[in-house]
């Protein structure tokens, strides 16, 4: 969240990297709505900043989460 603070919610490579980052935190703590939530933001950053690599482990991330939930259905639209 400093990352964030420090790139002052521009819309950034380092912000988006920092929004993984939290939402892997929130994987970690079993909160996976939270982490659903980063992981869309970063997405959209990394959209919007036209960053493609960055665009797929979003979709990448966002894949992971609704697997771990259970969900593969939802999983699979971002895999």
């Amino acid at each position: 969240e400093k990352t964030l603070k420090l790139t002052k919610g521009k819309d950034c490579k380092a912000t988006a990297l920092a929004l993984i980052n939290i939402g892997n935190n929130h994987i970690h703590k079993g909160n996976y709505q939270d982490a659903i939530a980063s992981y869309e933001k970063s997405l959209k950053v990394h959209e919007k900043i036209d960053d493609k690599g960055g665009t797929g482990q979003s979709y990448n991330m966002l894949g992971m989460v609704y697997h771990k939930m259970g969900k593969y259905n939802e999983a699979l639209t971002y895999l």
